[in-house]
Parts: C-alpha cells; sequence; structure tokens
C-alpha cells in the first residue's frame, strides 16, 4: 500500500490513474484490501465488496451525490451498485471480471470519498 495513510494517503489515491478497463487487472487479496480501508473513512469489505453508506439530510440531497458518483463513474469508466434508501446511499464497487477487488475499486472508492467530504465542506460553508 506504499504507506498510504490518512488525508494525504487519500489524496495520494485519488491522484493515481485508474487502469483502463482493457488492461488485466488482479483481484487483490483480503490483506491489502484492508490495508487501504485505513484511508478509506467508513468504507467496509461486505459480501466481496467495497461498500460505504452515506448518510444526507434528504433525498433531493442524496439524488445530487447519487448524480455526482454517477458522472464520476462515467468518466473513468469503472461503476459501482448503488442503493437509495430516501436519505442514505450506499455505494458499492468490485469488479466481475476478477470476481472480487482491483485496484480500481480502491482508487474509484477514494474518488467517492473524496467527491463526498468536498460537498460535506461546501455545504457546511454554505
Amino acid at each position: 500500500m506504499n504507506g498510504v495513510k490518512g488525508n494525504g494517503g487519500l489524496a495520494e489515491l485519488v491522484r493515481q490513474p485508474i487502469v483502463p478497463a482493457h488492461e488485466k487487472m488482479e483481484k487483490l487479496s483480503e490483506e491489502v484490501v484492508r490495508g487501504y480501508l485505513s484511508v478509506l473513512d467508513g468504507w467496509e469489505l461486505a459480501e466481496g465488496a467495497l461498500t460505504r453508506t452515506f448518510q444526507f439530510s434528504d433525498f433531493l440531497e442524496a439524488m445530487q451525490f447519487v448524480n455526482m458518483v454517477g458522472y464520476l463513474a462515467e468518466r473513468v469508466q469503472h461503476h459501482p451498485d448503488i442503493v437509495i434508501q430516501y436519505n442514505r446511499v450506499t455505494v458499492r464497487f468490485w469488479t466481475h471480471a476478477v470476481d472480487g477487488i482491483t485496484i480500481n475499486d480502491v482508487l474509484a472508492a477514494a474518488r467517492v470519498e473524496w467527491l463526498y467530504r468536498c460537498e460535506k465542506e461546501v455545504g457546511a460553508n454554505r
């Protein structure tokens, strides 16, 4: 994991490019995934996927976040499973091709986490 820790570690992950979909990726070991979880605050390994549930003040705020995640996923061509429950949004990343978690899942989760933190900070300053 190259010593990725704290907010600096998250920023480091966000800066790393996502591997193009046509390139072969390897499934990460559970130990490696758990190492990345120390940087991905609130994320967990659940049913073989990187998973996090985000809480919002209302449905509209939740949908705005979902739309941002959707745009981000389309830009990097790595799409999560998303479940919306009124003001809660659950995001799950895993790679079908390897039936597990790859570096792209970690990097995409880091981008979603960064997006969430930025949105919360902007919202707090409104």
